[in-house]
């Protein structure tokens, strides 16, 4: 079974984990989930699209959360395993499908375009607390300018 990693340092969150039963690693992100969206794509706006099925103000979403992680966390763990098995196995492509997949994505990522791109935004402080971590998808759309 894959390590389960909490991108969380929230207190209540490992606290529901491990009252359901599982292991995990804390390792809290400091990503902007937002630049995901280049700003473009504000959660109502992403919900209309179909990217998400709901969308929460910020004031509802921790609610919301504990309210689904204890629901979760009150059902039997075996019955949780097993579904969760299923889901895997209806919804993963075989390794096999993958593998192709994967293969293209590296090469594109080898291009000398794509590493110039790349090097520009390590310069710039990619994979470091800061504002291009945190506003990824503006600084990928100022290379090009």
């Amino acid at each position: 079974m894959p390590a389960l990693i909490l991108a969380s340092s929230s207190p209540r969150r490992q606290q529901l984990l491990s009252e359901a039963g599982y292991h995990f690693q804390v390792v809290p992100s400091d990503f902007d989930e937002d630049s995901l969206g280049m700003g473009f794509s504000p959660g109502d706006l992403a919900e209309r699209y179909g990217y998400v099925n709901r969308s929460f103000p910020d004031t509802d979403l921790d609610a919301f959360v504990e309210s689904l992680a204890s629901r979760i966390a009150s059902f039997d763990k075996q019955a949780i395993r097993e579904t969760k098995r299923f889901v895997d196995v209806a919804s993963l492509p075989p390794d096999f499908e993958i593998a192709p997949e994967w293969n293209v994505c590296l090469a594109s990522i080898m291009r000398p375009a794509a590493q110039e791109r790349i090097k520009k935004l390590m310069d710039q402080g990619f994979h470091k607390t800061g504002d291009v971590e945190n506003r990824l998808g503006y600084h990928v759309g100022q290379l090009g300018r």
